[in-house]
Formats: structure tokens, C-alpha cells, sequence
């Protein structure tokens, strides 16, 4: 009998980077496109991403992981056989979902977790994971949804809830903007990108007989009679088709000398297949869905620096010179032979110019700070008194292992002199971030109504700068006020160090902490007069 197989090793979570669960439109292992491109960026920046597969698991333990590359996490979850495409999570299977996903969380210690929606299909799952943990929802909207074949009327219902619910909605294009602000003004334009390092290969010579080429997927809305017309009409190029046929009818293309059917091909050698070609088409039918979409393949085909003959659907027009133009075989033919003979070196670093600026790292920069702020902010306010080594490490703690994205820290110093006043102002330059008042002689609790006052988040956090935070802890109060608004305070209820969580609502509403009681006592005259106006006091999830 052959030995078990090891496990693989837990992932390891940086202190200060939350985690990325990804609910996908497609495996990890398809065609590499704009999902697995953004989950990298998140794992370059040092984020734990887990890319849930498609195949679920009847059997065995709640989940299983696989490492696809450093910081990524293919998730194969024990669940109900489901077609992502054609079903929709009931209430029953939502649960079965669930369960697994909160064991991963568990066994793993997600923490500050952001959830990306690809697919409608996921929405109940989402939505469960948001009220019981308080993930936020991301819904990355990349394609419309309505234009595929397979997909029901029950999950464009899920859609228009999706849509309307969550906390961002990314779209690639203008169309699927135009649609998605129908629903929700919290909408962000992140057009599709490349990764030019990887396409942007050495220019070389054409050869005697010219290759026109296209990669990608040869489904219901490629052209395929599009191209056969073309074929035909040019005997003397040659045709270079890459990617997998599936529910396009290529039976006249297979028939054509000129035509070379070549199969799906690895991301890693699309660079040399594109560098074959003396001019890219993107031959797609005029649907509605191919009206709404923004072709990757249209950024890496100028990374490359090569010619482009599309049919002018609505993103690849606004690409101007950068494009060439077509609606028939005859217009296709007239604008490739242009681009064979537009080929001088100022028009192909024209197109490499703009495809450097519309890189995958570059939509990462606008998408991390989005991303930050769908959590919501969170004022930590430190208390800190004569003790310049205990504030120290309570900031560096605080700003090193705090995963949640979006807080403020704010330190007030209950003591006067010299001794705290270096101490802070090396914390600021070192955290520029950090906001640093001065409360005099008074005592802490004076210094934690000061720093109240100037927060400016709707979940506040209180500490006494002999708290030592760790991974999860900011992130374990403030999900339990999240999860239940009957939850008034998350306290530790030890007699030090301070260290509790409240609403701003709840605060405005018991009023600031009392000044007069030592500080031992504050923690507990802080829960009676939270549970005096009907609020429940609890202490951190763990």
C-alpha cells in the first residue's frame, strides 16, 4: 500500500496583508486571463489569495488546497456537485458551501478578508461570508452575462442582486458600466491590461508568405465563417487559429489548406505563437455580449507591437489608430494588407507605448486602494502615559501586524516633558500615517476621550499602549460589531491592558468613557453603561 500523501504545508499569512478569497468564472488552469492576472497582483503585494475551484468535492475533509504559485491557493471545496454556469446555489447547498468555507477560515486564520465575485452563481455564498464574518463583496463584472447561451434567468436575477449589493463593482468596459450604474453608484471602470513584459518580444522580419493569426477561444461568438470567407479569398496567406474549438463551427475552416487549426496553447507560449503572426484579427461576431466586452488579447497583441484588424465593437474603436477597422471579408482584407505594410518602427513603438501603459501592475494600483476601502474605516486610538518603550512597541505592533486595510491610528500622550515627546515623534516619521495628540497631565481615560474626539471612523477601537497587537486582533473585534448590530462593545475583560471596540453610534449614544475611576475599573463601568442601553457586550471572536 502506498504511503498517504503529506499535506501541504499551510499557508503562511503576512502579518499585515489581508486575505484574498476569489470565487471564480473560471479554474486556475484555464486560459490565463484577467482572473488569475489580478489574483497575482494581489499575491505579488503579499496577500494570501484562495482561488476556489469549480469541482467540488461529495466526500473527504471540508476543503483542500493546492499551491499554483506563491501566495495562491487553489481551494477545492467539499460541496454539492454544482455547474457554476447552469445552477444556482439554493439555500440548502449555500449551506454546504458555507460550512466548508468556514472551516477554511478557521483552520487557516483568514483574517481581514476581501471576497471576489466573479460569477453570479456565488452570490449567496458571498453574502453568507459577508454577515457571518464580515467579508466584504467585491463583484468583478467582466463580461455580460446575459449574452452567454447557457446562462438562466435565475442568475440574472442573482445578478441584479449582486450588482445592487455589493460593497464594488469592477467592470471592464463602458457598456458594462453604463448597465452596472443602473444598480449601484459604487462602480468602478477597470478596463482589462497585459502583461507586456511577457509579450513585448524582439520585432522580427516577415516571411515570404504572410500569417494572419488569432488566439483565443473559438466559441459561438468567433467568426468562424468570418474568417473561412477571408481564407478563401487569400489563398496566398496563411491562417493561424490558436485555441480551443468549442461551439464554434469550424468545419469549413478545417477544410481550407490555408487554415491551421492549432489548439489551445499555454499562456507561456503565447508570446512565440503571437510573434508568428504578421497581423492579429479579432473576427467576433456582433452580440450583445461581444458589444460589452474589452478583449484582453487586444493589449497584449499591442505589447507585442503588432497590426490589429478587429470588427468595431465598441472597446476595440476606442483603441483610434491603434486599430484597424472591419465589418466583412472584404473590408478585413483591404485593412490587412494595409497593416502588412504598415510595419515602420515609429508605429510599432506607438503601439508598445500604450500597451506599457496599461499593464496588469499598473490596474493593480488603482484597484489595491479600492479594494482598502470597502473595508470600513477603523480609528484605533492608543492611551499612552510615561512609558516611551511600551508605546513603541504597542505602534510598531499595531502597524506591523494589523491586517485589517483601512484604519487610523491615533496616540494620545497623558504625559508632559521630554520623555514621550522624542519617542512619538520618531513614531510619526516612521509611520506617517500616525496622528499624535498631547493630553497634558491627564489621565487615560482622559487621553482615550481626546483621541475619541478626533477619530474619524464608524468602528473605534480603544487601547492602552501596553497592549501587544497581533495578527487578527483588530479584525476579531470589529467583526463581531459588524456580524451583529445587537453587539454594543468587544471588550478582553482583563484588568490590563485596555482594550475594547465599540460603534460610533453606540458611543455617541452611552457618551465618552468616564474619567473619574482608575483605569481598572474603566473597562467594566464602559460594559454596564453599554448594557443599560440595550446593547449586548461580548468579547473578541477567535
Amino acid at each position: 500500500m502506498p504511503a498517504p500523501r503529506e499535506p501541504p504545508p499551510a499557508p503562511i499569512a503576512r502579518d499585515d496583508r489581508h486575505d484574498v478569497l476569489c470565487l471564480p468564472i473560471i479554474d486556475w488552469d484555464f486560459r490565463f486571463q484577467r482572473p488569475q492576472q489580478l489574483m497575482s497582483q494581489f499575491a505579488d503585494a503579499g496577500h494570501r489569495v484562495f482561488y476556489v475551484s469549480l469541482s467540488f468535492r461529495a466526500s473527504g475533509p471540508p476543503w483542500e488546497i493546492a499551491e499554483k504559485r506563491p501566495n495562491v491557493y487553489e481551494v477545492a471545496l467539499r460541496a454539492p456537485a454544482k455547474n457554476v454556469y447552469r445552477h444556482v446555489l439554493d439555500d440548502e447547498a449555500c449551506q454546504a458551501f458555507f460550512g466548508s468555507l468556514a472551516a477554511l477560515r478557521r483552520d487557516l486564520s483568514l483574517g481581514a478578508t476581501v471576497t471576489f465575485v466573479q460569477l453570479p452563481f456565488w452570490w449567496p455564498l458571498a453574502r453568507s461570508a459577508r454577515e457571518a464574518f464580515a467579508w466584504p463583496v467585491v463583484y468583478d463584472c467582466m463580461d455580460h452575462h446575459a449574452g452567454f447561451s447557457e446562462v438562466t434567468p435565475e442568475m440574472l436575477g442573482h445578478e441584479g442582486t449582486l450588482l445592487s449589493c455589493a460593497d464594488l463593482v469592477l467592470v471592464s468596459s463602458g457598456l458594462l458600466a453604463e448597465a452596472a450604474r443602473r444598480h449601484t453608484d459604487r462602480v468602478l471602470h477597470l478596463p482589462n491590461a497585459c502583461d507586456y513584459d511577457h509579450f513585448a518580444l524582439p520585432s522580427r522580419p516577415h516571411g515570404e508568405r504572410p500569417v494572419i493569426g488569432y488566439y483565443g477561444a473559438l466559441e459561438d461568438w468567433f467568426d468562424a465563417d468570418l474568417v473561412a470567407d477571408l481564407a478563401e479569398r487569400r489563398p496566398d496567406w496563411s491562417f493561424v487559429l490558436v485555441g480551443r474549438t468549442v461551439g464554434a463551427d469550424t468545419s469549413r475552416l478545417s477544410r481550407l489548406d490555408n487554415v491551421s487549426l492549432c489548439g489551445e496553447q499555454p499562456y507561456s507560449a503565447i508570446p512565440e505563437w503571437l510573434d508568428r503572426f504578421d497581423v492579429a484579427i479579432v473576427p467576433f461576431k456582433r452580440t450583445p455580449l461581444t458589444e460589452a466586452t474589452n478583449p484582453v488579447k487586444a493589449y497584449e497583441i499591442l505589447a507585442a507591437g503588432k497590426p490589429i484588424v478587429s470588427v468595431p465593437i465598441p472597446e476595440m474603436a476606442l483603441l483610434g489608430d491603434l486599430v484597424r477597422l472591419a465589418g466583412n471579408p472584404e473590408e478585413f482584407e483591404r485593412e490587412i494588407e494595409a497593416g502588412l505594410l504598415d510595419e515602420d518602427r515609429a508605429t510599432i513603438e506607438a503601439r508598445r507605448a500604450f500597451a506599457r501603459e496599461h499593464t496588469w501592475s499598473r490596474r493593480f494600483g488603482v484597484l489595491a486602494p479600492a479594494t482598502r476601502g470597502v473595508f470600513p474605516l477603523v480609528s484605533v486610538v492608543v492611551a499612552t502615559a510615561n512609558d516611551p518603550d511600551r508605546c513603541r512597541r504597542c505602534i510598531e505592533s499595531l502597524f506591523g501586524r494589523t491586517e485589517w486595510p483601512n484604519f487610523e491610528a491615533i496616540v494620545v500622550s497623558g504625559a508632559s516633558g521630554e520623555r514621550m515627546r522624542e519617542p512619538l515623534e520618531a513614531a510619526r516619521r516612521r509611520f506617517p500615517d500616525l496622528r499624535v495628540f498631547g493630553a497634558g497631565d491627564a489621565r487615560l481615560a482622559a487621553a482615550c476621550n481626546r483621541g475619541l474626539d478626533e477619530a474619524r471612523g464608524d468602528l473605534l477601537v480603544v487601547l492602552t499602549s501596553d497592549a501587544v497587537m497581533t495578527r487578527g486582533g483588530v479584525t476579531a473585534m470589529v467583526s463581531e460589531l459588524q456580524a451583529d448590530p445587537a453587539v454594543g462593545l468587544v471588550a478582553t475583560g482583563g484588568p490590563a491592558p485596555l482594550c475594547l471596540a465599540t460603534r460610533r453610534s453606540v458611543f455617541l449614544a452611552v457618551g465618552p468613557l468616564d474619567e473619574g475611576p482608575g483605569i481598572g475599573g474603566l473597562e467594566d463601568d464602559y460594559a454596564r453603561r453599554v448594557r443599560a442601553k440595550g446593547y449586548r457586550v461580548v468579547a473578541p471572536a477567535t
